[in-house]
């Protein structure tokens, strides 16, 4: 593994990225499988692509894409040509390319190594580690400035939502007055529509107990329909039922001094 030690990577926890395309991801110690190859980058989390693209002149035979340098003519012997054409498409590549980066997506920085056709991952391993090392200048400075940006975003977050918590408290609070106000005008028409019946039907009785008797009878009868239609109602009831602002919400404030 050459200088690949733990000791060379003290420093890059949580610095190394992920390579572009599909991938392996692991917690803590990042294991880049390149092809039967490999080496171990300690300290961090990656995705590692197994090969790169290229753009390959393609054929089109039969129903099927063959790389051109594969393509065969028919024998003239078989009688017909193939139906077939030439495009070009992205295919596999055989090389490998790696991306470093800090998992924190706010640090605009990255280091990319991928192979030639002359030359594999694994010879410049090394390499890699020296460029590492030498960006720990750089990398220290942008993770402050990164974390005092993040700092910066919750303060505004929470003072966002300090905002909308004393909006809403007010709100409530505009809702529970006007709410109570309106059960309360309700409760004292209830209660002056009651007593308008009571004094009604108490007037009625006492004109009727002037009459004469057959007439008195009749009217008293009636009276006790209209008791039994209009039902017993107590004006308490309304009343009781009604429910102050800070029983229908209690204030911040006052949630705050109770505590």
């Amino acid at each position: 593994m050459g200088g690949l030690t733990e000791s060379t990577m003290t420093n890059w926890t949580g610095l190394l990225g992920w390579c572009f395309g599909p991938g392996i991801s692991r917690d803590g110690f990042l294991r880049v499988t390149l092809s039967v190859r490999s080496f171990t980058l300690i300290g961090g989390r990656a995705r590692v692509c197994v090969e790169m693209t290229e753009a390959v002149l393609m054929r089109y035979v039969n129903g099927k894409y063959l790389r051109e340098s594969e393509y065969i003519p028919p024998k003239i012997s078989r009688g017909y040509a193939d139906h077939t054409w030439t495009t070009t498409k992205d295919a596999a590549s055989g090389r490998l390319r790696l991306v470093v980066y800090p998992p924190d997506r706010d640090i605009a920085w990255s280091l990319l190594f991928q192979e030639t056709l002359d030359r594999t991952l694994t010879q410049d391993i090394p390499k890699i580690v020296q460029s590492i090392e030498n960006s720990t200048g750089l990398m220290g400075k942008e993770i402050i400035e990164a974390e005092q940006r993040a700092k910066a975003r919750r303060r505004d977050l929470e003072q966002q939502q300090a905002r909308w918590k004393r909006e809403e408290d007010e709100r409530r609070i505009a809702d529970s007055i006007k709410e109570s106000r309106e059960q309360l005008a309700q409760a004292i028409q209830s209660w002056t529509t009651v007593m308008s019946i009571e004094q009604f039907f108490k007037g009625v009785e006492e004109r009727a107990n002037a009459l004469p008797e057959a007439e008195r009878i009749q009217v008293l009868e009636r009276l006790q329909l209209a008791w039994e239609f209009i039902g017993t109602q107590n004006p308490f009831e309304f009343f009781s039922s009604w429910k102050t602002p800070s029983e229908r919400y209690l204030p911040l404030s006052k949630r705050t001094s109770a505590i």
